[in-house]
């Protein structure tokens, strides 16, 4: 067999990685597509049923050309995030993603608590392209599957369920409690948490 020439070998790699991102941005457009209509649809039961406190998700559009969808439980605000592109697991995110999943790239959906810009995901969906899927964060049951066998109503009542159930609030320290803020209506003297921010 002959020897690749440079370019062979680059037009290869390049149509490989290609290749690999199609699949992978359709498993994560796909996800998030059944994710979303499954909160929205959870959310909408509950309001069905009378349950109060939980705002009618809104999508919008993102500059990236995808959809976020936002969930408003009491007064704090869930953002789902599908980010652009794809690219490898962080090892230093210390997910229990198996071994080799970690060289593989992945889409992801980032989750934020609140609407602050500089905000960090407290949350992920990775996605890869052979529709295995891993999600983890902050201490909630880690979960691996695949695409083709995830109960996706079953993902929305637990998400929520956790989110209403493990979100809490914590006054702000005396040293950053000033006058002003806490006579606007406007304003809140807490923040809220996750579990293990105490």
């Amino acid at each position: 067999m002959a020897e690749q020439t440079p370019f062979q070998l680059i037009e290869q790699t390049l149509n490989r990685i290609n290749n690999d991102h199609a699949a992978i941005n359709e498993y994560t457009e796909m996800f998030t597509r059944n994710l979303f209509a499954a909160l929205e649809q959870f959310v909408s039961e509950l309001a069905e049923l009378g349950v109060a406190g939980i705002g009618k998700p809104r999508r919008y559009n993102l500059p990236t050309g995808k959809q976020a969808l936002q969930l408003s439980i009491t007064d704090y605000k869930i953002i789902f995030v599908p980010l652009a592109g794809a690219a490898r697991p962080n090892l230093r995110d210390e997910a229990r993603v198996p071994g080799a999943k970690f060289k593989e790239e992945c889409g992801r959906i980032a989750v934020f608590l609140g609407e602050d810009p500089a905000g960090t995901a407290f949350y992920d969906f990775l996605i890869w392209g052979d529709g295995s899927w891993f999600a983890w964060g902050y201490g909630w049951p880690k979960q691996a599957d695949e695409y083709a066998s995830t109960d996706f109503p079953g993902l929305a009542a637990d998400l929520v369920s956790n989110l209403v159930k493990d979100i809490h609030r914590t006054w702000n320290p005396r040293s950053e409690t000033a006058l002003g803020p806490s006579t606007d209506a406007n304003k809140r003297s807490f923040n809220f948490g996750l579990p293990g921010d105490e």
